[in-house]
């Protein structure tokens, strides 16, 4: 692929650049599939300064709030006060140009306000192939079907193979021209090849040779159950840096440890490393915790871990070190490679196959491509490397192959809408609520699989689902006579955990509770726990007596839904954290909190963060005669959102741009005013061991546990 001579920015745009960029300028929609890597963002940078030129707003938005944060600290530092955010953590700058948003912020504007979206001529989807998405699909289909008509959409999606269908939809949808942009290949090409135990790099046909041999013969090769000697082949054939790729929180933590004595950087780039470090830390408030004292100690190796279950703030810290370029290994979990601009030389597969909450599987063929399109950085390497572990025992040669060497699967509709959004629409369409599935990417699909008229005239399953949900609303006093209830009506203006927090008001707890039983009530309709989550039971009897008051005014809902056939009914409230809230009202530090819980830290600040979520949106669906309840409910987000829970702070903190060359505290010694050299001088190497391995990783949740506030909870 090569560059033609328009330029933007001052870069020679690629072919598929100027067929977007062109396509924006006519004023059509546009659809660009192209590879992780390949420069889809510059579609993005161009609609945004031709909306600017023109005096016109525009809307970015992200799947998670990572990337939203990011995107956010990016056009800020080339924009500056033309650029806001809102999600569901933060809002800075409401009324600026160009506003970033996760995109179930955006879908809920659309219901709750339109006319604020009355001036934006933009709306930017990224990753919009997360249409696909089990969870949060629908979220994406409604902001595409309810955007204004004004809005031109640009729509960047990693390579699917029907992305003519999916422009067709939209294009049925919305009434207008939406011009498909097709990328298949990479500014810088990759390598793809496997590593076998007993051969070392090889490339696939090798590999599935092996594979193909008899049990008897494979159970006598060598198995290698960490990918030491694959990092060894890497750091002699200098393919550093790396990502390393598990799909594991705790394995990645182990391999972290594990490979902290390579000491991969020289003297001078470790004192350069520890004050980059250093300046971070201070720059973003870092408490002096173990968690911060093991990340310094692998950074001065040049070795770094990221997962959901750190802080944000350290997560944080790992990204801009590893942008520095000073970090050679980083090992991580999927989501480290969704729309972050992070390129390595080479990606690694600890494995290529995934706990998906009931068994281990493949990984998806868009998944692998996405992870290793973070191979090959633009400028620096001619080609990138990606290379991926067998295991000889388990994996099984078509497994393998379909990964390596398969097509992106299909992007299919995940159309499911959920209680609150079918009570705002019944309250404008009444029972023509149900016609919404015309629209939907759902139907569009089948009637391309089995004919306009659709097969037999059956109703497809997602109408049977959305008929299911009408009837347990009717049958539970959310909708009666054909009219929406006060308590539906309620319910309608909270987007996630609605019921709940329907129920919740309807039944009068939250004007009932005190401050502190009703963050313990907010907080237990959030928490979704894990399989290695346990605390330590709270000694307060009211809140036992709260847990079943809860389950027994969600019976009648959850009966409704069991005789309705739906397969995932409202969860019940979870009061495993309130011994956690009881320490956190009580100010204690969130260091304290291994005292008496397993959760990770960083698990506890998104679940916190959910439950300002929630509270948020139940202050804002009270009636105005509800003042008082409403400002109880602020006093409770008051007392949580402090420290490492207030996600504004950390985003302000990290808002000017990091020039990356040190400097700043502690710029002249690695044990000068402000540094942090007494956490890692204190400690040696042979105190930091791993955890021990686990039989059987948990699944992360999903959108790097990051995002998915509200997901997956209509039925």
């Amino acid at each position: 692929m090569h560059p033609t001579d328009r330029v933007f920015r001052g870069l020679n745009l690629f072919p598929f650049q100027v067929q977007a960029i062109d396509a924006v300028a006519a004023g059509d929609s546009v659809l660009v599939s192209a590879p992780t890597g390949a420069g889809k963002t510059l579609v993005a940078d161009y609609a945004i300064e031709h909306a600017f030129e023109r005096g016109w707003r525009s809307v970015y938005t992200s799947p998670i709030k990572a990337l939203s944060n990011q995107k956010y600290r990016d056009f800020r530092a080339e924009h500056g006060d033309r650029v806001g955010i809102m999600t569901g953590d933060v809002t800075i700058n409401p009324d600026a140009d160009l506003l970033i948003m996760t995109t179930e912020v955006f879908r809920n504007t659309l219901f709750d306000d339109p006319t604020r979206l009355a001036d934006f001529r933009f709306v930017i989807h990224d990753e919009v192939h997360y249409i696909d998405d089990p969870d949060r699909g629908t979220v994406w289909e409604e902001s595409i079907i309810h955007a204004p008509p004004q809005m031109r959409l640009v729509c960047l999606s990693a390579t699917i193979p029907n992305v003519e269908e999916l422009a067709g939809w939209i294009e049925s949808v919305r009434g207008e021209q939406v011009t498909v942009v097709k990328m298949h290949q990479r500014p810088v090409p990759l390598d793809h090849l496997t590593w076998v135990p007993d051969l070392g790099p090889v490339k696939l046909p090798e590999a599935l040779e092996m594979l193909r041999r008899p049990a008897h013969e494979r159970r006598q090769m060598r198995r290698e159950r960490r990918p030491t000697r694959l990092l060894d082949w890497l750091q002699d054939q200098k393919l550093l840096p790396v990502l390393c790729f598990s799909f594991s929180r705790k394995d990645c933590e182990a391999l972290a440890v594990e490979n902290i004595r390579r000491a991969l950087l020289n003297d001078a780039e470790r004192r350069e490393m520890l004050t980059l470090f250093d300046d971070l830390a201070l720059r973003f408030e870092c408490k002096e915790t173990e968690g911060l004292k093991r990340l310094r100690m692998m950074a001065a190796s040049g070795v770094a871990y990221h997962h959901a279950g750190m802080l944000p703030v350290h997560k944080e810290v790992v990204e801009r070190l590893f942008t520095s370029g000073k970090i050679r290994m980083v090992f991580a979990t999927e989501t480290f490679a969704l729309g972050i601009n992070m390129p390595a030389r080479a990606v690694a597969f600890v494995g290529l196959r995934k706990f998906d909450g009931e068994k281990m599987d493949y990984m998806l063929c868009r998944s692998y491509g996405q992870m290793a399109g973070r191979a090959g950085r633009q400028g620096m390497d001619d080609h990138g490397l990606v290379i991926s572990a067998v295991d000889m025992k388990f994996d099984r040669p078509e497994g393998v192959k379909r990964v390596l060497t398969g097509a992106s699967e299909r992007v299919r509709s995940r159309w499911s809408p959920d209680y609150s959004t079918l009570l705002a629409l019944y309250e404008q369409m009444g029972e023509r609520v149900v016609d919404t599935y015309q629209r939907s990417f759902a139907k569009y699909q089948r009637e391309r699989r089995s004919g306009a008229k659709g097969k037999d005239g059956q109703p497809s399953g997602e109408e049977r689902t959305l008929r299911a949900r009408l009837r347990v609303l009717k049958q539970t006093g959310f909708i009666e006579n054909g009219v929406v209830t006060d308590l539906g009506h309620f319910t309608s203006r909270v987007n996630g955990y609605e019921i709940l927090g329907g129920i919740w008001h309807d039944a009068g707890l939250l004007d009932e509770l005190d401050e502190r039983g009703l963050a313990m009530l907010i907080l237990a309709s959030v928490y979704e726990p894990r399989p290695d989550h346990s605390t330590r039971p709270t000694r307060d009897r009211g809140i036992g007596e709260l847990a079943t008051e809860t389950v027994e005014l969600l019976r009648p809902v959850r009966a409704a839904e069991w005789e309705q056939n739906l397969r995932d009914p409202t969860p019940l409230p979870d009061f495993g954290l309130s011994t956690v809230m009881e320490w956190w009202l009580d100010g204690r530090a969130l260091t304290s909190m291994d005292e008496i819980t397993s959760v990770r830290d960083g698990d506890i600040v998104r679940c916190f963060r959910l439950m300002l979520q929630f509270g948020r949106q139940l202050k804002k669906a009270l009636p105005v005669a509800e003042r008082e309840i409403g400002n109880k409910i602020q006093r409770v987000l008051d007392a949580v959102n402090r420290d490492e829970v207030d996600a504004r702070r950390q985003l302000e903190l990290g808002q000017d741009p990091f020039d990356g060359e040190g400097g700043g505290a502690g710029a002249d010694s690695e044990d000068g005013p402000g540094s942090l050299a007494h956490l890692i001088d204190n400690s040696p190497l042979e105190d930091l061991e791993p955890e021990p391995e686990e039989t059987s990783a948990p699944p992360d949740d999903p959108a790097d546990d990051d995002d998915s506030f509200g997901s997956g909870l209509g039925a």
